[in-house]
């Protein structure tokens, strides 16, 4: 993780970031979720989660926008109950599709 904050320092995919992960059973289905606006090498409790994180399947995703507005409703990963996903791209139609 330090490595990925050391190389990353410039203008990619600075408009905010997410990290998704599955705790203990005991806890619930549902993922553990962190997201932020804020670029993910100038967040200090990133580091701090990371440091104390483990997982069998970790998702992180960095955002670059193209579409949307600069907020936590459109960093990645997204949820629904026990689900977990990360999109490339725009979901075209979304207002017509949404429930």
């Amino acid at each position: 993780m330090c490595r990925f904050l050391d190389t990353r320092r410039g203008q990619n995919n600075a408009d905010g970031f997410g990290i998704g992960f599955y705790t203990d059973p005991k806890l619930g289905s549902a993922p553990c979720l962190f997201t932020s606006t804020i670029p993910a090498w100038n967040c200090t409790n990133l580091q701090r989660i990371a440091s104390k994180t483990a997982s069998r399947l970790i998702f992180g995703h960095v955002r670059a926008t193209t579409e949307g507005s600069l907020s936590e409703d459109n960093c990645h990963p997204f949820t629904h109950g026990s689900l977990m996903w990360m999109h490339n791209g725009g979901l075209g139609g979304w207002k017509y599709i949404k429930r």
